[in-house]
């Protein structure tokens, strides 16, 4: 698969050079499958090439790097990355090597907690693993929400 821009300009190139694609799936998990007709057999995914998001249902393994953006509107690598360390534990870093967030995937369910906007979310995220690869599913839920102050 080959995208190109409006001057014919190539963008962007999948690895299925010779493989015969002929259909391309986006499936419900957003995973973009390029596939073979004859056998359904998928020869290329996006969940395998994963860049700045990481969905539900996407393999997360101990080569997997995820990479921030720049900025909102430049796609360029930005300054941290994403990535379950030595010992297993989620970790996002800044600028490759300096910590600032940590979660130890042994603790069963993860639970996180945000105040923000006048309400408490708490986003559940439970893990799935096996030797080489964790997965996850992601459940958000509003807790409270805060009346609105009167002004009198």
């Amino acid at each position: 698969m080959i995208l190109v821009d409006s001057k014919r300009t190539i963008s962007w190139m999948s690895t299925t050079t010779g493989k015969k694609v002929e259909t391309a799936i986006l499936s419900n998990t957003g995973n973009l499958i390029l596939q073979i007709n004859e056998t359904a057999t998928a020869v290329w995914q996006s969940f395998d090439y994963p860049t700045d998001t990481w969905l539900p249902k996407m393999k997360l393994t101990f080569e997997t790097i995820f990479r921030s953006w720049k900025s909102l509107i430049n796609p360029a690598t930005g300054r941290f990355s994403f990535k379950i360390d030595d010992y297993g534990a989620l970790q996002l870093l800044w600028n490759e090597y300096v910590l600032y967030w940590k979660a130890d995937l042994s603790i069963r369910p993860s639970t996180f907690v945000d105040t923000t906007q006048n309400r408490t979310y708490v986003s559940i995220l439970t893990f799935f693993s096996n030797a080489t690869s964790y997965y996850h599913t992601w459940m958000e839920k509003i807790l409270l929400q805060k009346a609105p102050k009167s002004h009198k």
